[in-house]
């Protein structure tokens, strides 16, 4: 029987995290990481996860401005030009 071995290359990366939670979208930049460089799949330390979950259960307040946007209408006629 052969015996296949699997090699993963994981690099250390900063990454963006996103989160869907009760409807709210979180965003959060700059989350260190270790990367699947295959397959892009992404490793976290117990204590980025700790830090992450706090951030997100605490609803701190984040550092940077948060918008929310809004869909726009698009009017079915436009003017023309004279």
């Amino acid at each position: 029987m052969e015996t296949r071995t699997w090699e993963e290359k994981l690099i250390e990366q900063e990454v963006t995290y996103t989160l869907l939670k009760d409807g709210r979208f979180y965003i959060i930049e700059r989350v260190p990481a270790r990367v699947n460089v295959e397959t892009g799949e992404q490793f976290f330390s117990p204590q980025t996860v700790e830090r992450l979950q706090h951030i997100i259960w605490e609803e701190q307040s984040p550092m940077w401005l948060t918008v929310n946007f809004q869909p726009v209408e698009s009017e079915s006629t436009s003017a023309e030009p004279s």
